[in-house]
């Protein structure tokens, strides 16, 4: 008799173990989901760095811009050692119900409103130097879809008249 209680409690315990392990798979399942999408988000971020000139000297351009963003951080070292920090921002605009689409084949004639966002090749920035200094910038991106690492050309003015160019 002790044998066939024995088994009872066997076959009670079996599917305790079954749900157990079934919970941990979708537990590390959700991990490595988590995880996965971590490491892609974190692949998103262009980081990269423009040479410029003021006044015959090297000036060194440093920037970081996230994918799908009109933004971004720009530092720039100037030769006399000020460093300036600050943001870029992308022009944009959107039209809301404004584009009308015609259907993708010429046999569909249905017409569709939608919304749309312009992004303009035009970036301006604004920042702060260590020293108490501030610079203005203005760029003309190449290919404003893609940002910053598309390329283009720029100018800024420091608060006090200098004067940096740069092409990337």
């Amino acid at each position: 008799m002790k044998e066939k209680s024995s088994v009872s409690q066997l076959t009670i315990f079996q599917p305790s173990l079954n749900a157990m392990f079934r919970s941990l798979a979708l537990r590390v399942k959700g991990l490595f989901i988590l995880a996965m999408t971590m490491f892609v988000l974190s692949g998103c971020v262009s980081t990269g760095s423009i040479d410029g000139v003021s006044d015959g000297k090297a000036v060194r351009f440093s920037y970081e811009q996230s994918a799908f963003e009109n933004d971004g951080k720009l530092e720039i070292s100037m030769p006399d050692g000020e460093l300036y920090s600050g943001k870029f921002v992308q022009s944009s605009s959107s039209k809301s119900g404004d584009d009308w689409i015609i259907g993708e084949s010429s046999d569909d004639d249905s017409l569709v409103l939608k919304d749309s966002t312009t992004v303009s090749s035009r970036t301006s920035a604004l920042l702060l130097g260590n020293r108490g200094s501030t610079m203005k910038c203005k760029f003309q991106f190449s290919n404003p879809d893609v940002g910053i690492d598309g390329g283009g050309i720029g100018q800024c003015h420091t608060s006090k008249e200098q004067t940096v160019s740069v092409t990337f």
